[in-house]
């Protein structure tokens, strides 16, 4: 499941970010990918809402430093 999600915020991530040669893992520092600020991150964690009709809770949003901690929010509600 955490591989499919992590494929499908790729995906999001390349369209939302305009750069479709993107490739994101895990272990990626979300402050190293070129072109997310704050206004890309409204846009992607909507994406990603709208993607898997969930809300991701404010306060992991301001924790995540990496793809993969991303992802784990993902998953961690599409469980509930």
């Amino acid at each position: 499941m955490h591989n499919e999600i992590l494929l499908k915020l790729q995906e999001i991530v390349r369209e939302e970010l305009d750069q479709p040669e993107l490739v994101i893992h895990n272990d990626l520092l979300i402050s190293e990918i070129e072109d997310w600020d704050s206004i890309s991150i409204i846009q992607i964690l909507a994406a990603v809402e709208r993607e898997y009709s969930i809300t991701l809770p404010t306060l992991d949003i301001q924790n995540w430093k990496t793809i993969g901690e991303l992802c784990q929010s993902i998953h961690n509600q599409l469980k509930t």
